[in-house]
């Protein structure tokens, strides 16, 4: 699981509410032990919205012993725009004071709001500890209960039906509407993608289709990744991250250096998504964000 982490009211608090001086947190180190131990930790701050935490190390030292910054430094910096929520991946939870009303909002859609978990260390210095109770219970839950697993596999001629139908609600879910007439590519994918060369897989959950992707082949040495997608209600499980990955694994098999993606640039999942998976960005007009990864 991951575990996105704010800083100010989460690790940054009062030793007594009615100080005004900030200082660490009570059970700070226990707390990043314990987080450390069982979570992929984030930070998910706005000291952090570039992936570079070095500015966030800087600060966090005036508060911070020497020896739980080797701890800090285990924690990946995340990339995000406007809202928080732009970060969050997999199946996670996420520790701030005070979301804001648009990132509620967001996750009660998605059917994610227990994720958020209040914390404010100024107002109550033990929170830390409390929280570690309610995380730790979330790692008991999910060690008893039976967990799918995820394959891919190449795209098969049974899979065009379904697989058409998956991308296009993904296109209508950020669009509001999707226009068959304006994706012909879909019409056979077997045709126009498989036959001519490309990679296009399925994601499974046991003989449930999940997700696709496609890697084209542009060149011998740069492939192009488009129509990913991933089923609304299996989201946020890390099935596209295991997708890219996959593609990722097959352009580096072909010997190639270099894949792009070209995507809208309000698109903000998709893009964090990319982000995450190590692309970086390009460029933007418009319309479009370009991004790449070497290989």
């Amino acid at each position: 699981m991951n575990l996105y982490l704010d800083v100010d009211s989460v690790l940054l608090g009062k030793d007594d509410p009615a100080s005004p001086a900030q200082c660490l947190a009570r059970h700070a180190k226990e707390f990043l032990e314990f987080a450390l131990a069982h979570f992929n930790c984030y930070w998910l701050t706005t000291h952090v919205k570039d992936g570079n935490a070095r500015g966030l190390l800087s600060y966090l030292r005036r508060y911070v012993p020497d020896d739980l910054m080797p701890l800090l430094r285990k924690i990946s910096p995340t990339h995000w725009g406007t809202l928080k929520t732009e970060a969050l991946q997999g199946d996670f939870y996420w520790l701030d004071d005070s979301p804001l009303q648009v990132e509620l909002n967001w996750l009660r859609g998605q059917n994610l709001h227990d994720r958020w978990l209040h914390v404010n260390v100024r107002e109550n210095p033990d929170d830390l500890w409390r929280v570690m109770g309610i995380l730790q219970a979330a790692i008991e839950k999910k060690r008893c209960k039976p967990q799918a697993k995820i394959t891919i596999r190449p795209f098969a001629p049974q899979d065009q039906s379904a697989a058409r139908s998956l991308i296009l609600a993904g296109l209508g879910d950020h669009f509001g509407i999707a226009d068959p007439t304006q994706t012909p590519d879909l019409d056979d994918i077997m045709s126009k993608r498989v036959k001519a060369g490309h990679v296009v897989v399925i994601a499974e959950d046991g003989q449930e289709m999940v997700g696709t992707g496609t890697l084209e082949i542009e060149t011998a040495e740069i492939g192009r990744l488009v129509r990913m997608s991933v089923s609304s209600k299996h989201r946020r499980k890390g099935i596209g991250s295991a997708l890219v990955k996959h593609l990722l694994d097959v352009a580096k098999g072909k010997a190639m250096s270099k894949v792009v993606i070209v995507t809208n640039n309000d698109w903000a999942d998709a893009i964090g998504l990319y982000l995450r998976c190590g692309f970086k960005e390009d460029g933007r007009n418009d319309k479009d964000i370009f991004l790449s990864k070497q290989l």
